[in-house]
């Protein structure tokens, strides 16, 4: 769905104009706000009717995807061997839920950093 989503975003040789199979249909450009890194810390809260009162608010889980039918995260908890979806997320795309070997795993310096294409200046 992601990749979908994200290729009828790009610019494409069938349309003229530089215009988006996105824009074509929507009349509108499209917005890449709701796209996470996958694989990245994702802090989900835990609603208060499972919780008590000194228990914590949020649950660190790693982010695997989107639901299809709704504006919710998919998300797996590797300490209790679980997938999630909450709409109720916090992301830390800086750093991974499991770090890389060699690579430093602090915000200050992130192992991800996407390259910059033509398109996406196009869209800033």
């Amino acid at each position: 769905m992601t990749a979908i989503y994200v290729r009828n975003g790009l610019p494409t040789k069938a349309i003229a104009g530089g215009e988006t199979p996105y824009e074509r249909w929507f009349r509108r450009k499209p917005s890449y706000r709701n796209l996470h890194v996958w694989g990245c810390q994702a802090d989900v809260q835990i609603p208060k009717e499972t919780r008590k009162k000194l228990d914590k608010t949020a649950r660190k889980c790693m982010f695997v995807g989107y639901r299809s039918t709704a504006q919710q995260y998919r998300l797996y908890d590797p300490v209790e061997r679980r997938f999630l979806l909450s709409p109720d997320v916090v992301f830390e795309e800086s750093t991974s839920y499991y770090p890389l070997k060699g690579f430093d795993n602090s915000p200050a310096q992130p192992y991800y950093a996407p390259a910059t294409h033509l398109w996406e200046e196009q869209l800033a």
